[in-house]
């Protein structure tokens, strides 16, 4: 697969995501690093949306049995199929809503 290598990062000044490509991250001399935390790296797959799918990220997806399941991204990521790849969504991340991965 060729992909694009991304990353994102947490602004805990700025309370947002800030996102880089990995070229950006080697030539960058930024000297505000330790502002960034819950770094996550881009997995080369997209939602039903079009959104890139970062690790971190919750997804609500339907497997093949036609159920339904809400998982974290995480690498290695091989469970992504047994899932219908169109039909994934983003839908928080584990930083933002914890609580979409509570069973119960």
């Amino acid at each position: 697969m060729n992909r694009e290598i991304k990353f994102r990062g947490w602004n805990n000044i700025q309370g947002c995501w800030t996102k880089w490509i990995l070229k950006e991250l080697l030539e960058d001399n930024y000297s505000e690093w330790q502002h960034f935390s819950n770094w996550g790296q881009y997995t080369g797959l997209k939602d039903k949306q079009g959104k890139d799918i970062y690790e971190g990220d919750i997804v609500k997806a339907i497997k093949m049995d036609g159920s339904y399941e809400t998982r974290e991204i995480t690498f290695p990521f091989g469970w992504a199929y047994d899932y219908v790849i169109n039909d994934k969504e983003v839908i928080g991340n584990i930083y933002e809503n914890p609580e979409l991965l509570k069973k119960g």
